[in-house]
């Protein structure tokens, strides 16, 4: 019987639906459904604060939705993608009509909800090598997608950074305005949050970057357009949560785009050494200002198409579906 995967996960940034198109392109069939019920602001502020239980009916009819799908196009696989709420009743429901995978892209110090069903899935696999050695998963590194390729273009930026503006970011942000004030540079600043509201409550409580309020996007932005930035950027500024061990998206999408990577993330090193000379860690910017500023202006050669390859989503399901079927 030809392979039908389903892929479970969270709509951000369209990952999961990046993933079914490229396991599309090996002659499988790939659908992807949310795993949330709703993606109204106030069901996900309702998931993040774990109030779920406030629509737990709908819920239990969404899952319904999604074994009735399982049975009617005879799928073989389930993915799922990160999952933030799980349970054990449902796994075995959808365990009874198909194989059940998990790809975590964050870690269980963030999830936990996951480590409680791990011993249901077939297979399962992590971003995190870390995770990956303490509770015996594959280790598959993320990935970034075609459209990140470099394209040589002309840098209009010094420095740029993309992402929500979540946990420490808002501290990281108030130095690096700081940073890029005090030696000109062309800063491109991408920041997201899912409500003005609830980022305004944040600035006051935090006292700091109030400035930011008006840079932010509450409806986010295009993958097209990162990917535009990224070009278009000298270096790229990482910052992630701070209980992530693993390599974020970001990592390889700057990488892919041809620009140099500034991270907070010293797992970095695990890339290798092909990759070492455009990756800066940086622990303090302020005691690191020239070291930074030379490594903005260092050049570097183009990628070659081993290091490319190892960045794409290509090299990223062929790790999936080899997992699978070992």
């Amino acid at each position: 019987m030809a392979m039908k995967v389903l892929i479970i996960g969270p709509a951000f940034f369209d990952y999961t639906k990046a993933i079914a198109v490229e396991i599309n392109s090996r002659e499988v069939y790939a659908f992807v459904f949310n795993e949330l019920h709703s993606e109204t602001i106030l069901s996900k502020i309702a998931y993040r604060l774990k109030l779920d239980f406030l629509f737990s009916l709908k819920v239990k009819k969404y899952r319904s939705k999604i074994y009735q799908y399982i049975d009617e196009h005879k799928i073989t696989d389930v993915l799922f993608v990160s999952p933030d709420i799980i349970d054990k009743e449902y796994l075995v429901e959808v365990k009874q009509r198909a194989r059940i995978h998990l790809y975590m892209w964050d870690g269980f110090c963030n999830k936990k909800n996951s480590l409680s069903v791990l011993n249901l899935f077939d297979t399962k696999a992590s971003f995190d090598k870390f995770d990956c050695q303490e509770y015996g998963l594959h280790y598959i590194p993320l990935f970034a997608e075609k459209m990140y390729q470099s394209n040589d273009a002309e840098k209009k930026y010094d420095l740029s950074f993309c992402g929500t503006v979540h946990s420490n970011r808002l501290m990281w942000m108030k130095k690096v305005q700081r940073f890029a004030k005090d030696n000109n540079l062309r800063v491109g600043l991408f920041l997201y949050y899912y409500s003005s509201v609830l980022l305004f409550i944040r600035l006051l409580m935090n006292r700091c970057c109030f400035d930011l309020f008006n840079k932010v996007s509450y409806s986010g932005y295009k993958k097209e357009e990162i990917a535009d930035l990224f070009k278009l950027s000298k270096a790229v500024l990482d910052i992630t949560h701070p209980n992530q061990k693993g390599l974020t998206s970001r990592t390889f999408e700057a990488l892919r785009s041809g620009s140099k990577l500034i991270t907070n993330n010293e797992n970095c090193e695990m890339l290798g050494r092909e990759y070492i000379s455009r990756i800066f860690i940086v622990k303090n910017i302020e005691n690191q200002q020239e070291a930074l500023l030379e490594f903005i202006e260092l050049k570097i050669p183009p990628l070659n198409a081993k290091q490319d390859h190892f960045l794409s989503i290509e090299r990223f399901v062929d790790q999936i579906l080899e997992n699978w079927n070992d």
